[in-house]
């Protein structure tokens, strides 16, 4: 009887250490799985979502190695914070107006940006507005995110524009190191990515 309970005490031990292993090892993994980036190609336009100012340098140098002539950027609505500052009359930019800056800055001639969206929660409502922009015939699209952003983006932008050709790229100017858990606002970024995933 008792080999029996310590027969059950050993299996159950190596089904939990194999669970924690597993766990761990998706993880670690989540933040590879994160970044499925496309190759960069020939678009009829790029698109710039929301986030991180770098996603605008990346944009300009997509931009000049000729992947599309027009630029458009998102507009995304104004966070609490910056509206408490907005209502005090201390101006702090917005984000669209940082974009724009940065891809005047490297070179990109204004007729050629375009800002699109009134304010936008999410990545589903830039989808859907992008959608009825890019009406009639198939097109192709160049998403330009952030690397742990691609995977969600890519899900979004492809079930809302079915049918057209969607690339999604990460701005290599955005920092995400491998060990992404060792960087607090890279493993806050994952954490809540797979969890808006699932």
């Amino acid at each position: 009887m008792v080999k029996l309970k310590n027969r059950h005490l050993i299996a159950a031990f190596a089904v939990f250490t194999a669970v924690i292993g597993l766990f761990a090892l998706c993880i670690v993994s989540a933040g590879y799985w994160l970044q499925n980036s496309d190759k960069p190609e020939q678009s009829d336009a790029i698109i710039v979502l929301a986030g991180d100012s770098s996603r605008a340098l990346y944009a300009a140098d997509l931009y000049f190695r000729g992947y599309a002539s027009q630029v458009y950027i998102s507009k995304p609505i104004r966070s609490h914070d910056e509206r408490l500052l907005d209502e005090l009359g201390i101006l702090f930019p917005f984000v669209e107006e940082i974009y724009i800056q940065v891809l005047l800055k490297k070179g990109v001639p204004n007729s050629h940006i375009q800002v699109f969206g009134k304010s936008s929660m999410s990545t589903v409502e830039e989808a859907e507005v992008i959608k009825e922009l890019f009406k009639g015939p198939k097109y192709k699209l160049l998403i330009v995110t952030s690397p742990y952003h691609i995977r969600r983006a890519k899900m979004i932008f492809k079930d809302i524009l079915a049918g057209n050709d969607i690339r999604v790229v990460g701005t290599p100017y955005e920092l995400f190191p491998n060990k992404w858990w060792t960087n607090q606002d890279a493993a806050k970024n994952v954490i809540l990515e797979v969890f808006k995933i699932l």
